[in-house]
């Protein structure tokens, strides 16, 4: 290009072609910047009001409620509108307008209170359905008694107000046994999580028949969850007629092989039942592979035979303090070493009483001691209640041999700073964290002031070899107190509802979870009474 072509075409102001632009000058595409209309209160008269995000506000017709884009929110677009869809109001004043606001705003307040009365309501009857479910209530209960007297209450002590409001609380007893349902859902839910983030479990089995004969499995489980030691009703299962041990096990194994780990069960407790421990068939037996007459009344006219009321007077001291140690091993978050300390306490008493009885003192039987102040009695009849106390002696010695004490070699477990040497049977380095354990004076003061599973719960970060030994043998059931409780539950509860599914009023009724209500009210649509 020549410089007078150049010249002429700089004065002429004439764009360079594409194709004649060097490397120095490359051609930019134009940018468009992004424009956001805002709302105005003028755009009132139109019949729209701004509604969304506050940067990028769409109008709102407050006549049809159609809702246009951002980039209509403009005078000639909205009066568009407003002519096209409305044309019998486009004359009409400000005040029309403005009433027409306060029409919307009001409808907007009215249904958000609605909505709130629904969930509300809809909470209340989550609330109150846990209620009849832990009361062992049949589930009518509602809807005759309850509602009706909140009505009555509400009615005399706030008003008709009130009343309309608990009216929308559904309590039929279709609505309950649904609220139970899920409930029990949740709480299931909630309690195979924590046994899931536990290193271990036990379990509580046992199995009987309600009022309709039919076999009920109750399984308890005791596991570790926030630096202690919970335990729960894991799971309720019907059985077929045929409980055998090969059938309890099929339908636990159902339950644990769907939701948890054999791999993780450290322990399994049962009444000793054939079905429960029979070497070959037994369900413990099985575990172990995924994971061992009523006497009638006497006459009135024994009560004048003197030996015979002293032998009563005896039975009467006898099974008074049998009572009291049953009662003693009953009771939730025990352990084995508690009970077994019980168990060697009472066999040393008997002990005790044997050894006094051979010297003709009977003062530790208050109701014998007070027969015996009015009547001598014969030499034989010591005889024959140390005789008895040395049977009895032995019974508990079959049932709780002292070579299978549970506590031998593991009284460290229970106090850590007793003993500073370790046992036998513990490794180098078991016994060096015991040591250690045992001369640290703030864990002392942690475990007077804590409970035996918290203790060792805190201690197995810093030493988890000893903690863990510990801990397994502080999980297991030592009884199946749980399970008779809820057989128990079981009789009241079906004495009401015969025909009922009891897995799910149990678990509500039985388990210390707490429903979590937000999320079930979440879940559930909000439905008026039915």
């Amino acid at each position: 290009m020549s410089i007078k072509q150049t010249l002429l075409e700089s004065f002429l102001g004439k764009k360079k072609r594409p194709s004649e632009q060097t490397e120095e000058e490359p051609s930019t595409p134009k940018k468009h910047a992004t424009f956001n209309r805002q709302y105005h209160e003028s755009y009132l008269k139109y019949g729209f009001i701004g509604t969304g995000d506050s940067h990028a506000p769409k109008p709102l017709c407050i006549v049809c409620g159609e809702k246009l884009s951002n980039e209509a929110m403009k005078p000639s677009k909205l009066l568009r509108h407003l002519t096209a869809k409305h044309p019998g109001i486009k004359d009409k004043p400000l005040e029309y307008f403005e009433r027409k606001k306060q029409e919307h705003e009001a409808q907007k307040i009215f249904m958000r209170a609605t909505t709130s009365i629904k969930e509300n309501a809809l909470r209340a009857s989550y609330l109150v359905a846990n209620r009849i479910a832990k009361a062992k209530k049949p589930f009518t209960i509602g809807e005759e008694l309850i509602l009706p007297s909140t009505k009555d209450i509400c009615r005399e002590l706030l008003g008709e107000a009130a009343v309309e409001k608990i009216a929308h609380v559904p309590l039929s007893a279709s609505t309950v046994t649904r609220r139970i349902e899920e409930i029990a859902e949740d709480i299931e839910a909630q309690l195979l999580e924590r046994i899931n983030t536990s290193p271990w479990y036990a379990l509580q089995v046992d199995e009987s028949t309600d009022i309709d004969n039919k076999a009920l499995l109750l399984v308890y489980v005791r596991y570790l969850y926030q630096e202690d030691v919970h335990e729960d009703l894991l799971c309720a299962l019907s059985l077929p007629t045929n409980t055998t041990g090969a059938e309890l096990f099929k339908s636990l194994d159902g339950y644990i092989s769907e939701k948890l780990k054999w791999s993780f069960c450290v322990s399994i407790c049962t009444d000793g039942a054939a079905a429960m421990t029979g070497r070959l068939s037994g369900l413990t037996a099985r575990i172990k592979e995924v994971a061992p007459e009523k006497k009638k009344s006497p006459l009135a006219a024994h009560f004048s035979d003197k030996v015979w009321v002293a032998k009563l007077a005896y039975l009467c001291d006898i099974f008074s303090l049998l009572n009291e140690l049953n009662l003693g091993l009953q009771g939730k978050m025990t352990t084995v070493f508690k009970l077994s300390d019980k168990v060697a306490a009472f066999k040393a008493k008997l002990e005790l009483y044997g050894r006094r009885v051979n010297r003709g003192i009977l003062d530790m039987f208050q109701t014998l001691a007070g027969i015996v102040g009015e009547t001598e009695l014969e030499h034989s009849f010591c005889q024959l209640v140390h005789d008895h106390l040395s049977l009895l002696l032995k019974e508990f010695e079959r049932y709780f041999p002292t070579t299978k004490d549970p506590r031998t070699g593991k009284e460290w477990i229970c106090d850590p700073f007793a003993n500073k040497s370790g046992e036998s049977s513990m490794s180098m380095q078991e016994e060096e964290q015991l040591l250690e354990i045992a001369n640290n004076g703030g864990l002392k003061t942690t475990f007077e002031t804590t409970t035996l599973p918290v203790f060792w719960i805190k201690v197995m970060a810093e030493y988890p070899e000893i903690a863990t030994t510990a801990l397994k043998s502080l999980l297991p059931f030592p009884t199946t107190y749980l399970c008779e409780a809820g057989f128990s539950a079981v009789t009241a509860t079906k004495t009401k509802r015969n025909k009922l599914d009891i897995s799910n009023t149990l678990r509500v009724s039985l388990s210390p979870i707490t429903p979590r209500w937000n999320r079930l009210v979440a879940k559930k649509q909000a439905q008026g009474s039915h």
